[in-house]
């Protein structure tokens, strides 16, 4: 395991480290990163008491949750097995876990209650995450009760690119207009220039008028095509959100923008507090692929409190979804 070079930050031992603050653990792949999350999340369970419905697990796909279930699922028969003694094979982890706390059988009682329990924990996708809290917070973060949430928005952005085009082709001049059909023949071939700006949650920086202008100068055609596209993706993060707005609906990546806007917003401190109270612990699998955005969430609800529990568990070197936007 690679640890940070803030030793106060770092995670060293899932059985001595401080389960307190923002901690950090780097893991190569093969070194045991998910084992570390399931000792740290028993270790939640005995030493601090916690409910299973209080530690907050996020990860980045349907897959992974179910995999994390079942993860932590087989950790637990495995934990009360040893402690029956019923497994013939040394646990290293649960010898001093069991000398570190003592008690026999106020651990398997634990333990057997949150296996029978396990419908009940807390293991979402981010997104999932970001769901239950506006839902389950409609007064704090000012979502509507009766929402539709929607799995795709492809077609409203075709309907919305479409517009755009069918009223902007018409005013452009026959050389213009030729320019800009040499790459985009269609609205739907526009659009799929423009899905890498959609899915950041920040926009790239645009031309100034003074850089339009020289490029108008030297080429007016291609100018006007660039004053074309920078209208069209405009028009299309102005009118994509108003669109659902009017409809009562959400895509997955507004859940991330509305819970960031929420808890910046006048009430964002007590949405805050009341994250905390219901999650005072959370540990975060697959960090490398949080995007800013996701990570301003968690540090907006956890950073610099010694009462709560935020642990990021990730490789660099695994990251695949920069193209998202994951830093």
């Amino acid at each position: 395991m690679i640890l940070p070079s803030q030793k106060s930050a770092a995670l060293k031992n899932p059985l001595e480290g401080v389960l307190e603050g923002v901690r950090l653990i780097e893991a190569s792949a093969g070194t045991g990163k998910t084992h570390t999350l399931v000792s740290l999340y028993l270790r939640l369970l005995l030493e601090k008491h916690l409910e299973l419905d209080k530690i907050l697990v996020v990860t980045f796909t349907n897959a992974a949750t179910e995999e994390l279930r079942a993860r932590i699922r087989v950790r637990l028969l495995e934990a009360v097995a040893f402690l029956r003694g019923e497994r013939a094979e040394n646990d290293a982890f649960l010898m001093a876990l069991l000398e570190k706390l003592g008690n026999r059988e106020d651990m398997i009682h634990r333990i057997s209650d949150t296996l029978a329990r396990m419908e009940e924990a807390a293991v979402f996708t981010v997104h999932g995450f970001c769901r239950r809290m506006l839902q389950g917070y409609a007064f704090e973060s000012g979502v509507l009760f009766d929402v539709t949430f929607i799995t795709e928005e492809s077609s409203l952005r075709r309907e919305v690119i479409t517009d755009f085009w069918r009223s902007h082709c018409p005013e452009l001049d026959a050389e213009t207009l030729r320019v800009l059909l040499e790459s985009w023949e269609t609205p739907a071939a526009l659009l799929e220039g423009f899905k890498a700006a959609l899915n950041l949650h920040e926009p790239r920086i645009l031309p100034n008028e003074s850089e339009l202008g020289g490029l108008r100068d030297k080429n007016p055609a291609r100018g006007e095509v660039l004053q074309f596209l920078i209208s069209a993706l405009t028009f299309l993060r102005r009118e994509l959100p108003r669109r659902k707005e009017n409809r009562q609906s959400l895509f997955f990546d507004d859940l991330l923008s509305l819970l960031a806007r929420a808890l910046a917003g006048s009430r964002g401190a007590d949405f805050s507090k009341a994250i905390r109270a219901r999650f005072p612990v959370a540990l975060i699998d697959e960090f490398q692929d949080t995007d800013p955005l996701q990570y301003k969430i968690f540090r907006k609800i956890y950073g610099k409190r010694n009462e709560t529990f935020l642990c990021l568990i990730g490789d660099p070197k695994q990251a695949i979804y920069s193209f998202r936007g994951a830093d």
